[in-house]
This record gives C-alpha cells, sequence and structure tokens, in this order.
C-alpha cells in the first residue's frame, strides 16, 4: 500500500513496486503489473526501470530471475551470507 502510494507520487518508486510485482514480495506475482509500473517508472526518467523493462520484454522473465525460479532468487534474499563481508 505505500509503495503504491508512493508510486503516485514519483515515478522512481513504481520501479520498486515492480520488483515486488516481479518476485510476488507482498503481493502475488503479476509481470503485467510489473511491465505496467516499469514502463511508468521509465517514462518518468528511472533508467533502471527501462533496463528492467527491456529484459522483461525480450527474455519475458524479471531481471532478477532470468535462468532462476523465483523461488530460488528468495530463498537467496531470505538468508544473508555470514561470511561476506568478513576478512
Amino acid at each position: 500500500v505505500i509503495l503504491d502510494k508512493a508510486c503516485t507520487l514519483e515515478a522512481r518508486h513504481c520501479a520498486n513496486l515492480a520488483i515486488s510485482y516481479e518476485l510476488g514480495f507482498g503481493v502475488a506475482i503479476d509481470l503485467t503489473r510489473a511491465r505496467q509500473l516499469h514502463t511508468k517508472a521509465c517514462d518518468g526518467g528511472t533508467m533502471t526501470a527501462c533496463n528492467n523493462l527491456g529484459i522483461l520484454e525480450e527474455h519475458g522473465d524479471t531481471f532478477l530471475t532470468a535462468g532462476m525460479g523465483a523461488e530460488a532468487i528468495r530463498e537467496l534474499l531470505k538468508e544473508p551470507d555470514p561470511t561476506v563481508g568478513r576478512p
């Protein structure tokens, strides 16, 4: 709900909401809605949204999950690697 409101205020927030729809974070996965939101963000000047939209259009998959299942991505994001950033 917060990102929906933020998206109406600034186009760049639409890109964040689009990623939520791509991965199903807090919402059902909906690539059609993700495309709409990336388009709005891209039209508003958010270049990362333009890139993500291009990947969606070219591959029919998300920029994060291209070649991987969304479940695998969620698992990677769920538990941080405790060795990252340690000497």
